[in-house]
């Protein structure tokens, strides 16, 4: 083979190469450059994969990239003041206020977000002020009412919230007695740190008779009583306050056990927590305290069969017990606990979700700081990773 053939047919080979790359690359799908990609919609979907850091980022691409529109700049401030970040917030909400004329639904939410973000500073006046306008845009929204309830109440004006929050409950068509007994008890709350002790003792006459196991009114009035030295009535206050066995009661257990000794009524724990026990069985802060209180009078084989493991339990109350068992040397009883939660698909770490905005808390909480809801929030289980797939 001649040295100019080799020559051609390299060149050839070459040729065809480059051109078969040539191909392949221009059937390759274009790839999207940043000034292309929809940040607004990669923030809606970290939203709604619940990642907040990704959201809060490409919501800020979004605004600095124009995309969006008014939905990325309220969310954005939205996410500020969820971070802590309230002046931001508000500068940026404040904004958008200023900019112009807005159609009425885009005009509601940009107030809505601005009260939002006074309530979360505290400024209550300001927040009222915003309240008021959107309640002339929006007069049937129950979530409008409930906020100018929780502006009225903090700022001391408490016959305004009242008539605030039962307007909400109009709306809502749904009379909640047990709510509406939260807010007096708050109030109530106010009224004892303005040492206003009368108008304070009439709001928690008025809660208690809405909801006799309102624990807030309860919490209250038991302070109110210490602070008079009526400690007798203080522990008659804290043992109702127990005796409801609802989440949140356990709280003051170790304020109950102290003012009974320090009474010299002894007796009386005991019979507290065994009364709740025979009310909730399941209460396990009761079954624990009474497990204490068991053993410190010697009664320890009580205890431990308060704490058994035929008793059902949450993931958190069985590690509780098998840890209490350790300690009492009953390795064998721990152990049962340890492989039955091993053994338990699907028990998760328990959670409060509020029933008007969705919020979750670890526990049970008498307020909601997203939609200012009382008494709002409800127990639910959450399952593990390996039951949800099952």
């Amino acid at each position: 083979m001649s040295q100019s053939l080799l020559t051609i047919m390299i060149v050839a080979a070459f040729l065809i190469a480059s051109g078969l790359v040539l191909l392949w690359w221009y059937r390759q799908p274009a790839k999207k450059t940043a000034s292309h990609m929809n940040h607004h919609l990669s923030a809606l979907e970290a939203l709604a994969d619940g990642d907040d850091e990704l959201a809060l980022s490409e919501l800020s691409k979004a605004v600095q990239e124009g995309q969006g529109g008014l939905d990325a700049l309220l969310r954005l401030g939205d996410m500020y003041r969820a971070k802590g970040q309230i002046k931001k917030a508000i500068h940026l909400h404040k904004s958008l206020e200023i900019r112009g004329e807005w159609p009425r639904v885009q005009r509601a939410r940009i107030l809505a977000s601005i009260a939002d973000d006074f309530l979360a500073a505290g400024r209550w006046k300001e927040a009222l002020a915003q309240l008021e306008e959107l309640r002339k845009l929006d007069p049937e929204n129950p979530a409008v009412a409930r906020r100018v309830s929780q502006s009225h109440l903090r700022l001391g004006e408490l016959e305004k919230a009242q008539a605030a929050l039962r307007r909400a409950h109009k709306l809502e068509g749904k009379d909640r007695a047990d709510e509406m007994g939260i807010m007096l008890a708050e109030g109530a709350r106010h009224l004892v740190h303005e040492q206003r002790w009368k108008e304070a003792r009439k709001a928690l006459s008025d809660s208690l008779k809405l909801d006799t196991a309102c624990i807030p009114a309860l919490r209250v009035s038991a302070d109110l009583f210490h602070r008079e030295g009526q400690d007798l009535k203080a522990a008659d206050e804290l043992q109702k306050l127990a005796l409801t066995a609802l989440p949140g009661s356990e709280i003051e257990y170790p304020r109950m056990e102290k003012l009974f000794f320090d009474l010299g009524r002894f007796h009386e724990i005991q019979f507290v927590y065994q009364e709740v026990l025979s009310k909730e069985p399941g209460f396990w802060p009761a079954r624990f305290a009474l497990a204490e209180i068991l053993d410190k009078r010697g009664s320890r084989e009580d205890a431990i069969r308060l704490l058994d493991p035929a008793h059902n339990a949450s993931r958190d109350e069985g590690v509780r017990a098998a840890g209490r068992l350790l300690d009492w040397n009953r390795e064998d009883l721990a152990r049962e606990w340890l492989t039955k939660i091993a053994e338990t698909q699907s028990t998760g770490e328990g959670f409060y979700r509020c029933r008007y905005c969705g919020t979750e808390h670890p526990g049970p909480r008498w307020y909601c700081p997203t939609c200012h809801g009382f008494k709002s929030y409800e127990p639910h289980a959450q399952e593990t990773a390996d039951a949800a797939h099952s």
